[in-house]
């Protein structure tokens, strides 16, 4: 149900975010080579990058990129589709392959052990986690005081908690780092929401409601979560820094790489 809810506040709303379509002069690699997992369960998964649409196949497709702005990947498991951005390498061989954790998908560029955590010790799990996790920092634009409106960075999939920054009219928040869940894909939901005021006690596993943490500053609570305004799922690739603009009026929100 939660994954439900959440597509409808992306497909609500994803003409309401801005990002640049450059026309496409680059290229990258993709194939499903190294699937190794559950043939019979990816039968019916479909796969749109940038406009190339297929299946679980062995061929290696070529596909173009966007040069200077972002690429997309439409995914659909049979049952609900996703839209995931992101920011391919030009030249790179990417494999697409089974993520055995939540009936998911992995796309890895090719003889990178450090995406999916899988089979990975802790010593070499503290160098992914420091050296690698990406950074999300927001600006908010015409908002209203004590709206409570939060930035978060997470991934709703695999969890009910995101972590999360309250946000002030034209001032930058820290960046954010996403809360790592073991074995998961790299893919991350950001976007806008709305807190309740007071503190929330998490409830027990059976609880329908999502729950934003801030651990950059000293509340270091649970907050459930009121209102969806934006979100989206992004797939990074390394240390990206991202800048989220999120104007309250028009409720539309822009997205920048700024490294």
């Amino acid at each position: 149900m939660k994954n439900i809810i959440l597509l409808v506040f992306i497909l609500a709303f994803f003409s309401q975010i801005s990002f640049s379509q450059a026309q496409s002069q680059d290229s990258i690699f993709v194939s499903c080579k190294r699937w190794g997992g559950d043939i019979e369960i990816a039968e019916s998964w479909k796969w749109k990058i940038n406009n190339v649409e297929f299946n679980l196949t062995p061929d290696t497709l070529k596909i173009p990129i966007h040069k200077s702005n972002f690429d997309t990947i439409l995914f659909s498991d049979g049952n609900k589709e996703r839209i995931i951005l992101t920011k391919f390498n030009k030249g790179h061989v990417y494999n697409i392959h089974y993520n055995a954790c939540c009936s998911d998908f992995d796309i890895v560029e090719k003889n990178d052990y450090y995406d999916s955590l899988e089979q990975i010790e802790d010593i070499i799990m503290s160098y992914y986690i420091h050296t690698r996790e990406p950074r999300v920092r927001f600006e908010l634009l015409n908002g209203e005081p004590n709206d409570n409106l939060v930035g978060v960075l997470g991934n709703f999939y695999y969890d009910d908690t995101i972590h999360g920054e309250d946000l002030h009219n034209n001032k930058k928040t820290s960046y954010l780092s996403p809360a790592t869940v073991s074995f998961a894909a790299y893919n991350y939901n950001l976007g806008i929401v709305r807190r309740v005021k007071q503190l929330t006690t998490k409830a027990v596993d059976n609880d329908k409601a999502f729950y934003v943490y801030f651990y950059n500053s000293e509340k270091k609570d649970y907050y459930k979560i009121e209102k969806i305004f934006q979100m989206i799922e992004y797939r990074f690739f390394g240390k990206e820094k991202l800048l989220v603009t999120y104007d309250y009026q028009t409720n539309k929100m822009k997205i920048e790489i700024e490294n």
